[in-house]
């Protein structure tokens, strides 16, 4: 029998998230323990995102499958199609405006603390593999991280207010990537990409820009691109974060009406306590590795 979809599932479902990649890695780990030199080979590359992905979808499938929420109560649905313009300037604003910023953060942690930060590895991007990797790196995370943050947390938590819903979101989208140097971003992203989720009430528009953002760092790869640079390049970043202000407050004011609801913040936030100690610890790893390296 079809059930509505309750605080608790959202943590439910975030916690889930993080145990079980965590379990797949280690046992592929111990897999291809005796090969040698695994990870110069194509199909490691590809492994290293496909594992964390499948993680993500098994979760969502059982899940759905366990407690009979419907698609459409976990924000799959239609929308007005300003939402679909609005995500996608707030992600030009985040794409141009925010990586200066993220920069210094970095530079921050390097001060403090030794921090050096390590680019992952993209599959191959040449030929027909780029559109392989595409897949792996924009599609899949665009489809199963949106239906696990703006999907099964946002839908669950808008109850628990506009505020409560928005900043949590974006404080755990940041521990998920368990990424030092993606912090600041992750989080700015996860808390608009929250807003937009809430105020369209599904999460079609940031599945696009989600993928967009994802897809333009594989072309930009394709291409040696490491940074987008030139006489435009200023001029663009101005304007860029003057629509993002601009699209905030707009969202922002579109629920200046709306009165804080008695969701159950308890619920959802100790059904996710596993998934946020899980991601703590291995932010704080990373961090260390990175110093001790």
């Amino acid at each position: 029998m079809k059930r509505l979809l309750q605080e608790k599932d959202g943590g439910i479902v975030f916690s889930l998230s993080t145990i079980l990649p965590v379990f797949v890695t280690l046992v592929f780990a111990i897999a291809i323990a005796g090969l040698e030199s695994p990870t110069e080979e194509i199909w490691y590359l590809y492994a290293q995102y496909l594992l964390t992905q499948v993680s993500f979808a098994i979760v969502l499938v059982a899940y759905f499958a366990k407690t009979k929420i419907s698609l459409r109560d976990a924000g799959v649905r239609g929308c007005r199609p300003q939402y679909f313009l609005i995500a996608l300037i707030l992600q030009i604003g985040i794409f141009f405006g925010l990586s200066d910023l993220n920069l210094i953060f970095i530079e921050k942690l390097g001060d403090w603390f030794g921090y050096e930060p390590t680019v992952a590895a993209l599959p191959p991007t040449e030929g027909w593999w780029l559109v392989l990797t595409l897949f792996v790196v924009a599609v899949l995370p665009a489809v199963c991280e949106e239906l696990i943050f703006r999907g099964f947390m946002v839908q669950s938590t808008r109850s628990c207010g506009m505020v409560f819903c928005v900043l949590v979101n974006g404080l755990f989208f940041a521990l998920f990537h368990q990424n030092p140097a993606q912090t600041l971003y992750q989080f700015v992203c996860g808390c608009v990409f929250a807003l937009i989720a809430c105020r369209s009430g599904s999460i079609l528009p940031t599945v696009v820009v989600h993928f967009l953002n994802n897809a333009a760092v594989v072309i930009l790869a394709r291409f040696g691109i490491d940074e987008l640079t030139g006489p435009w390049s200023t001029a663009a970043t101005i304007v860029s974060l003057i629509l993002f202000v601009a699209c905030v407050v707009l969202l922002c004011l579109q629920g200046r009406k709306d009165k804080e609801r008695n969701g159950n913040r308890k619920a959802f936030l100790l059904a996710s306590a596993i998934g946020v100690i899980v991601c703590a610890v291995s932010w704080v790893a990373s961090l260390a590795l990175s110093v001790a390296s």
